[in-house]
């Protein structure tokens, strides 16, 4: 009897399901397998620029030698995947996302021809980001760029018109932000600001950008607040997804033009240096924005300083309301104190949105006891599939929490951060009683959940990895924006 094939396409299904961190295991089983895991393997890749000074904040030490180990070997790897690209073109073809992080001492002339090259080769990519200003991207190598790509991110770049325009099918922009989110492991409940890049912000000209794009298919924008008032409406009622970068204050901060135009929102972000000048910009309707499924609100302790009067948080909620499609919501208000609202406690309001699979909450200033975690626990949807707590605890280990997140069956990903020190979990346990976990995270670190062997694993990541990490780096969506800006 002849032996059943099992077509490619279904192995290839298959092999999605093998954890990220076994996958580079299968290009050593058969050629199917090998060609397959290739193509998941190399999709997305990362090319590094690191050495000298620079390294040492990139990689956030100390210690030389642990510095020069890691730069080595993270620069012969960058330097072969170059090099496979430009002399490959069936490798080539598979890479759809390249990340670059420049971090060392010079120009990088001999890099930066290298990356040039292998960008012309990269005909499939549609993501390309660059993240660091030692060297910073610059117009020629972004003039390599395939003009099919349809995401990029400048975090670290402002772009010329003529750069821009060359870009037929752009579906994600992220402009310059002079945010860095810390990577260190300890309590550090604050972002990290560039004034290099906050120089570089100038809304006249990205408005001038922004204008003379090809904008057909933009739907997703991240943006600094300053930009927002000069913004083409014909940009605003066309976007899926916002991101507003604070990088001075709110004052002039016009989210009245956002309400009125961006009518097919779906996912609104406003990160940053906020102050109590945001609430009162609130609509205390939930017909604006209807499509809304993704809300936003993380305020930087240095500018959201004073407690917000109970009627402002009030407000923030009834824009909020009861949305039927809103599934993730992230609120951190650094200065809020969750027992101070009037009639209904903050924790009741969060109760009411029944239809939550991704919630992120910052306790502020509030004084958080025992009482306080079981009434959360309370609230917590049963659909619950990524959980980010942060708050000021110094009490005994956190077990009633963790009983109630085991009876959470669809939870995946559970992050945690001590204000001002850690917080008392064993993050071994944490993964046993909570079978369904498959990432967690305590502070700014991150480990895998490997339950493929017969004792359940936690793998680290590294902190380059973290600090740098983007959407492919996790294999759940949800994850990677409730992490995205803590």
């Amino acid at each position: 009897m002849s032996q059943s094939i099992v077509p490619t396409e279904i192995w290839s299904h298959i092999v999605q399901y093998v954890p990220r961190g076994e996958q580079t295991k299968l290009l050593g089983v058969s050629s199917l397998f090998h060609d397959i895991a290739l193509d998941l393997i190399f999709s997305a890749v990362k090319i590094y620029f690191v050495g000298g000074d620079q390294a040492y904040s990139m990689l956030n030490t100390d210690h030389e030698d642990f510095l020069d180990e890691t730069s080595q070997k993270l620069t012969t790897r960058s330097w072969e995947i170059l090099r496979r690209i430009t002399r490959d073109s069936n490798f080539a073809r598979l890479v759809k996302s390249l990340t670059v992080v420049a971090f060392t001492d010079g120009i990088a002339l001999f890099e930066q021809l290298c990356l040039g090259d292998a960008l012309v080769a990269l005909s499939n990519l549609r993501t390309f980001r660059w993240h660091g200003t030692h060297p910073g991207l610059t117009d020629a190598i972004a003039g390599h760029i395939s003009q099919a790509t349809e995401s990029i991110c400048l975090q670290t770049y402002v772009p010329s018109s003529e750069t821009m325009q060359r870009f037929t099918g752009l579906r994600r922009v992220a402009f310059t932000s002079p945010f860095l989110y810390p990577d260190d492991e300890e309590a550090h409940d604050s972002c990290t600001f560039v004034e290099e890049l906050y120089s570089a912000i100038d809304s006249t000209r990205f408005n001038h950008v922004l204008g003379s794009m090809n904008v057909d298919f933009l739907q997703s924008l991240a943006i600094d607040g300053a930009c927002i008032s000069g913004m083409p409406v014909r940009i605003l009622s066309a976007l899926k997804e916002l991101t507003i970068c604070i990088s001075t204050d709110c004052e002039n901060l016009n989210l009245d033009l956002v309400f009125r135009h961006s009518i097919n929102l779906e996912s609104f972000s406003i990160v940053g240096f906020i102050g109590l000048e945001i609430f009162p910009s609130f609509i205390t309707d939930t017909s604006v924005l209807p499509f809304l499924h993704s809300f936003r609100l993380s305020c930087d302790n240095a500018t959201m300083v004073e407690t917000p009067e109970p009627q402002w948080v009030e407000g923030l909620f009834k824009f909020i309301g009861d949305r039927e499609k809103l599934r993730r919501l992230y609120l951190r208000i650094p200065s809020i104190d969750l027992n101070l609202l009037h009639e209904t406690s903050h924790l009741d309001l969060l109760g009411k949105l029944k239809h939550l699979q991704v919630l992120g909450l910052h306790t502020g200033v509030t004084d958080i006891d025992m009482p306080f975690i079981c009434d959360l626990c309370k609230i917590l949807p049963t659909g619950l599939k990524a959980f980010h707590l942060a708050m000021d605890w110094s009490g005994d280990p956190l077990l009633n929490l963790v009983d109630i997140l085991a009876t959470r069956r669809h939870l995946i990903f559970a992050h945690f951060y001590g204000i001002f020190n850690r917080l008392p979990l064993l993050l071994i346990d944490l993964a046993t009683d909570v079978t369904s976990l498959k990432m967690v995270g305590l502070n700014r670190a991150l480990w895998d959940v490997d339950r493929s062997g017969p004792e359940l694993e936690l793998k680290k990541w590294p902190r380059w990895k973290i600090k740098f990490a983007s959407e492919e780096d996790f294999e759940c969506e949800d994850a990677y924006w409730l992490f995205q800006f803590n």
